[in-house]
């Protein structure tokens, strides 16, 4: 390597600290400016911020947990302004990302796997939404245990799920542990208790079990 090229090299590698400094400044910017813009209910103005966002994060690398974080505030963007289109792939993309770095079996995976469940649910999918919310089930039951209230919840939303297919038998299996466990953890008489036998109610009806 001869001078000049030997100072250049020395030169960017001095330089590439400051580079990422700013890159990460200008990342956290447009984050900061998305989420202001949606506080004044400019969606448009946070979509501009947020695709900046994604753009900076994508030079922290493909498996970066902040590119990750910039395709989820995007996708929750558009999901909430009705553009299931546009927010499928970016939550698709999310986990693949959450899968390389935290890897398969991870809680927070387990949140935005159950986050595009519930967009399936917000199409009518249900056949789309069921495998996300039984795998989302599976890492927060391995993690925290059947009685767990959030468990619980996504044995409802998935009991939901069964509900819209017809399938009523795994749905009240879904609602009876549910139950169980909200009953240990909040007591008989908490409102989500209240709510989940108010289901079941519903499950029995569709089967004709009036008695029930």
């Amino acid at each position: 390597m001869n001078r000049i090229n030997f100072l250049a090299a020395l030169l960017l590698l001095l330089l590439q600290p400051s580079y990422a400094a700013a890159s990460e400044k200008a990342w956290e910017k447009a984050t900061a400016d998305g989420q202001k813009a949606i506080g004044k209910g400019d969606f448009a103005k946070a979509e501009q911020h947020f695709l900046l966002a994604v753009q900076e994060a994508q030079g922290f690398g493909d498996s970066d947990l902040r590119l990750a974080d910039s395709l989820n505030v995007l996708a929750d963007l558009y999901r909430a302004q009705g553009k299931y289109g546009e927010a499928e792939p970016l939550y698709r993309r999310r986990i693949t990302i959450m899968e390389k770095s935290l890897g398969p079996e991870h809680v927070i995976l387990a949140s935005t796997l159950s986050t595009l469940a519930g967009l399936y649910q917000d199409l009518k999918q249900p056949d789309q939404a069921e495998p996300l919310l039984k795998r989302a089930l599976a890492i927060w039951t391995k993690a925290w245990g059947p009685e767990n209230p959030t468990v619980a919840q996504i044995q409802i939303t998935l009991a939901e799920v069964y509900r819209a297919q017809a399938k009523h038998a795994e749905a009240e299996e879904l609602y009876e542990q549910s139950l169980a466990a909200l009953e240990k953890t909040l007591g008989e008489n908490h409102p989500q208790v209240a709510a989940v036998l108010s289901d079941m109610a519903g499950v029995y009806s569709l089967q004709g079990q009036i008695a029930q």
